[in-house]
């Protein structure tokens, strides 16, 4: 499917690709050619607030045009899959011979701002509307429906049925709220507030209304145009891109020239070297490296039972 669908609770994984594969390698060790090229790190946010509590989106909901159902923040789970996810980057860079980010870029999205922020810590994001989520029909119904509950598409038994308009969400034409950045989150402190995005949120928002929203062409002209730009604005430097699932499929659907087939779960994250020639396929320097969310598991899962041991007393 072109999108990631709601996890489940075990997904599958492809086997995370060897750094020391003979591609990486030569990309790693091409001396002053590589040293000079651009390297993109683009990465998944973490674990989602809505999908861990149930009750999370309709209290959002019941606040009607002053809740943001469509923007769940992190769990204290996801915060720590960042920060475990930004050393990894590190030492994928450091294995590659690649300097460490420099440049920043994140979905609007507060999910992402705080995975940006947990990543990186040192360097300021700037929020790039496109880099945001898919603004499709099926990122509508997860969230505008009466009983969304940030299923993709909308709940099972509701997907593709028609809606009474007067049921939906009232935000649910005010695109322009899903795109905003720092004053809408609430996380100026996050943002480096002097960056001029590379794409409106006027222009990502234009025309879209409900219930076709963002078609997928139109959003791929976004995300793929914003991406091939990075090696000419930021030549030589790291650029980490914080995003979301079905984005990071698609990004590598464009960038590499065939479709992703395996789960881009949470914090996932690929490490991208650009062409020698303007249009030709790009080099996976790191293929959806995931092993650190496993650490975050394991961690979050000592918690729960050292906290259920205190509970029980002597």
């Amino acid at each position: 499917p072109r999108i990631c669908a709601r996890p489940a609770s075990d997904p599958p994984r492809r086997p995370q690709r060897s750094m020391a594969t003979a591609a990486a390698a030569a990309a790693a060790t091409a001396g002053a050619r590589a040293s000079a090229a651009t390297t993109v790190v683009i990465l998944r946010h973490g674990e989602r607030m809505d999908y861990a509590d149930p009750t999370w989106m309709a209290r959002q909901r019941a606040l009607g045009v002053e809740g943001r159902p469509f923007d769940p923040p992190l769990t204290p789970l996801g915060m720590r899959q960042a920060a475990l996810a930004g050393e990894a980057i590190a030492a994928h860079l450091e294995e590659l011979g690649r300097p460490q980010p420099t440049r920043v870029f994140t979905s609007p999205f507060i999910r992402c701002v705080e995975t940006a922020t947990n990543a990186a810590p040192g360097v300021k994001a700037g929020a790039e509307p496109s880099l945001s989520e898919l603004l499709s029909e099926d990122w509508l119904r997860s969230w505008a429906l009466p009983d969304s509950d940030g299923t993709w598409g909308g709940p099972w038994r509701r997907r593709h049925e028609a809606v009474d308009p007067g049921a939906l969400h009232p935000l649910v034409n005010d695109f322009a709220a899903a795109v905003r950045d720092a004053p809408a989150i609430g996380r100026p402190d996050a943002l480096d507030e002097a960056y001029v995005p590379a794409v409106a949120p006027s222009a990502v928002v234009e025309g879209l209304s409900w219930p076709e929203g963002e078609s997928y062409d139109k959003a791929m002209e976004r995300i793929a145009g914003f991406i091939r730009s990075l090696p000419e604005r930021y030549p030589g430097e790291t650029v980490l891109l914080v995003s979301h699932g079905g984005v990071l499929a698609h990004a590598y659907e464009h960038l590499v020239g065939r479709q992703y087939a395996w789960d881009i779960g949470y914090t996932s994250c690929f490490v991208y070297a650009p062409p020698a020639e303007a249009g030709g396929a790009w080099t996976v320097l790191v293929d959806n490296s995931h092993d650190h969310v496993r650490v975050a598991a394991r961690e979050e899962q000592q918690r729960q039972r050292l906290a259920a041991e205190g509970d029980g007393g002597p």
